[in-house]
């Protein structure tokens, strides 16, 4: 099982107290603080894709991981990504990977030689945009559990399989409104995209 759920954060611009009354304490407060609108929707809708996807109403269902990735004793795996005005939520039966970004986002010069392999490097010049490139490194480096500790130029993304810590990762790329959407996962089969509009997020 590998489903990929989607929504759209700007969506959710209508209903901010709303949802803000329906976050667990920790993360309403993480969305008060934030001062950029669209980072602040984005988390919040994250964690309304974790509460209507995966019951986490309360601060203490999730536990973190040493590196900090999140899990949930005895649920399924499952991670969480946000970008531009998009909101994704991988839950999968093994581990799994997730990231999203705008696809108009660049990179300099300095920051492609220092995440991305030779090969990537050429590639990166020819024909595919940083933003992608950038979610297949992420999704590998979440779904290790080992976020930036995993040297991003240490393995090469460009095939859709992938070694990385001594597993095979499976990734699947697509294009979601603007946006690239990478998942890597342990899983063999591709992966069940849904949408849930504000209404299913809001739900009681």
């Amino acid at each position: 099982m590998l489903r990929i759920y989607e929504t759209d954060c700007a969506a959710l611009a209508p209903y901010w107290d709303e949802a803000l009354a329906l976050l667990p304490p920790e993360r309403r407060q993480r969305v008060q603080l934030c001062r950029d609108r669209a980072a602040a929707l984005g988390i919040a809708a994250g964690g309304l894709l974790l509460r209507a996807v995966l019951g986490v109403s309360t601060d203490g269902r999730l536990l973190k991981g040493p590196c900090g990735k999140p899990h949930i004793p005895g649920g399924p795996e499952f991670n969480l990504s946000h970008g531009g005005t998009l909101a994704v939520l991988a839950v999968s039966d093994r581990a799994v990977g997730v990231d999203c970004e705008d696809a108009r986002r660049g990179a300099s010069k300095a920051l492609l030689r220092r995440v991305l392999t030779p090969e990537e490097w050429e590639d990166a010049h020819a024909a595919t945009p940083f933003s992608r490139l950038w979610t297949r490194k992420e999704a590998v480096m979440k779904a290790c559990g080992l976020g930036l500790g995993l040297a991003p130029a240490s393995y090469c993304v460009l095939d859709d399989l992938v070694q990385a810590e001594g597993q095979t990762w499976r990734l699947h790329t697509l294009e979601l409104r603007g946006h690239f959407v990478s998942c890597a996962a342990a899983a063999a089969e591709a992966p069940e995209l849904l949408h849930l509009p504000p209404e299913a997020l809001l739900a009681p």
